[in-house]
């Protein structure tokens, strides 16, 4: 019995450290926003699945400038959503960014930070780490919401004409060799498999 109370220990810690659960306390943001309030949300009925459209949103930059996810349409997406305080996600951006540099060009690497206080995520991103993929705020949980995000990290591989190839829950080390070769079929523009998905 206590073999397995410790068991239950352990196993809470490693799947606690993989997914931050999130809180969602509504849509206003945590501490000033630079982001205009006056965005325009997607519906509400959007669909989440492999091989379908992936719903539009629309978020900021973090010079406060409002972009959608089909501004980025034309090469694959790597979308993850993030937050600061989140220890799995600070474990795997690092990795991410080992990935940003190898397939640069080749498609884009989107960090949509979600319930954050935006200076926090903004030091965290470009002066710790002066990661160079793209930083965006979802200031007012609008991708978090069309995402129906409820845990992070978590990806989503968007084809070039944004179809949603891979849905990935949890942190990874993208730089492992699952992750590598998944990310090259995905670069490229061919099609991903359930199979390089679970491998990575």
């Amino acid at each position: 019995m206590k073999r397995l109370v410790i068991v239950a220990v352990v196993v809470t810690i490693v799947v606690g450290g993989l997914v931050t659960v999130l809180n969602f306390s509504g849509g206003e943001p945590s501490g000033t926003s630079i982001c205009p309030k006056d965005q325009v949300f997607p519906s509400e009925n959007s669909s989440i699945r492999i091989g379908e459209s992936a719903p539009e949103f629309i978020v900021c930059t973090a010079d406060g400038k409002l972009i959608k996810l089909s501004d980025y349409r034309g090469k694959p997406a790597f979308v993850n959503f993030w937050a600061s305080w989140c220890p799995a996600c600070r474990v795997e951006m690092p990795s991410m960014e080992k990935i940003h540099q190898t397939y640069r060009g080749r498609m884009y690497m989107l960090a949509v930070n979600v319930q954050d206080n935006e200076a926090s995520a903004r030091a965290f991103f470009s002066e710790e780490h002066n990661f160079s993929y793209t930083l965006l705020i979802d200031a007012y949980n609008n991708a978090n919401d069309t995402y129906r995000v409820r845990g992070i990290p978590q990806t989503f591989l968007v084809s070039s004409d944004g179809i949603i190839q891979g849905i990935i829950i949890g942190a990874r080390d993208w730089m492992s060799s699952g992750c590598v070769s998944l990310m090259d079929v995905f670069a490229s523009g061919k099609e991903v498999t359930r199979a390089m998905i679970r491998g990575c």
